[in-house]
C-alpha cells in the first residue's frame, strides 16, 4: 500500500456526515422586497425596467436594443430563453447563442454590445444579482 493510499484510508475512516450550515438571513426586514431591490439597484447605478410577462419583457428589450443601437448580442443557452427567436425578431442584429452558434464564444462576447442571460437570485438588500 502506498503512503497516499494509507493517508486516504485513515481520512476515510475518520470521515463523518456534517450538517450543512443554516442559510444566512439578513437581520433587516423589508416590507416591499421588490421596491427595496429597485432602490438598492438604482443606488449602484443600475436601471430597472418592468414587464409583467415575456411579451412585455421582449418589448422592453426591443426598446433597449434601439436605444443602445446594438449590433452584436450574445445570449446564454438557458431553458427560459430557448423559445425566443431572437434572430427572427431582430434580424438586423448579429446573434450568438452560447452552445448553439458556431465560433469562439469568448471572442464574440468580447466584441458584443450586449449580453442576455437569466439571473438566479436578486438580493433586495444590496441590489446584487447572482448568475451561474
Amino acid at each position: 500500500m502506498s503512503a497516499r493510499d494509507e493517508i486516504l484510508n485513515r481520512l476515510r475512516a475518520k470521515s463523518r456526515q456534517a450538517d450543512p450550515p443554516q442559510p444566512w438571513r439578513s437581520r433587516r426586514d423589508f416590507d416591499d422586497l421588490a421596491g427595496q431591490y429597485e432602490e438598492a439597484l438604482k443606488a449602484v447605478k443600475g436601471e430597472v425596467r418592468h414587464a409583467t410577462n415575456l411579451a412585455g419583457a421582449l418589448d422592453q428589450l426591443n426598446q433597449l436594443l434601439h436605444e443602445l443601437e446594438t449590433e452584436k448580442i450574445i445570449v446564454d443557452d438557458h431553458p427560459l430563453l430557448q423559445d425566443v427567436d431572437f434572430a427572427g425578431r431582430w434580424p438586423e442584429v448579429d446573434w450568438f447563442i452560447v452552445d448553439q452558434t458556431k465560433g469562439d464564444t469568448r471572442s464574440f462576447a468580447a466584441a458584443a454590445d450586449l449580453g442576455i442571460s437569466v439571473a438566479d437570485i436578486a438580493l433586495a438588500e444590496t441590489g446584487s444579482v447572482v448568475m451561474s
